[in-house]
């Protein structure tokens, strides 16, 4: 009986594996846009997610509110390859708000509410972390959804505002919507990206 089981458990891993696998393969040469704010962005946030997508084979593109090099919470940096006024969700597969104090600045910015919009109503991934997901809520595409966001600066008051279902997990998937609160979730959410990614016709 031991032995039976041993190899059911084998099989189940390898099945995850290759799962996995597939979902990686499918993925790959789908083109992501991370959305971060210029200054003060989460930068595990950011490099995590942006390592799960490039392992799978994704093309990854950084968007600000200017071209240049953005300015990590804790002294990092990344350079831009766009503005927000030139993100179209007609050229990507995927977008993700990255999080970080600089959000803030993002919540009600009209360029990153349309980007919200545009990639929710294409029937596309639509992702946040962090503080981004307030992002969401006020683009108008949380409303009766559900969703997370972490804690502090009114960011969960403002989701509940907008009509946003606000859990306390530390990860949400809901459909294409996906929502994470912090950097723990940073490499889970890419993998749930990736899942996504690799499951597109």
């Amino acid at each position: 009986m031991r032995i039976h089981r041993l190899i059911i458990l084998a099989l189940a891993c390898l099945l995850l594996a290759g799962a996995a696998s597939l979902a990686q393969a499918s993925a790959a040469g789908k083109k992501v846009v991370l959305v971060v704010p210029f200054n003060d962005y989460q930068e595990k946030e950011l490099n995590d997610i942006r390592e799960e997508l490039e392992e799978a084979g994704v093309l990854v593109t950084v968007a600000s509110t200017m071209i240049g090099t953005a300015s990590g919470m804790s002294g990092g940096s990344s350079s831009t390859d766009m503005v927000l006024a030139d993100v179209s969700a007609g050229d990507f597969d995927a977008v993700c708000f990255i999080g970080g104090s600089g959000v803030q600045g993002l919540w009600n910015d009209a360029q990153a509410q349309r980007i919200a919009r545009e990639f929710y109503e294409a029937g596309k991934v639509t992702a946040a972390i962090c503080w981004a997901p307030v992002i969401l809520a006020t683009s108008g595409i949380l409303d009766g959804r559900e969703a997370t966001v972490a804690d502090g600066g009114g960011a969960v008051n403002i989701m509940e505002r907008h009509g946003c279902d606000v859990s306390r997990s530390s990860l949400v998937v809901d459909g294409l919507l996906m929502t994470a609160n912090g950097p723990r979730k940073a490499d889970d959410l890419g993998e749930e990206m990736v899942e996504a990614l690799g499951g597109e016709e």
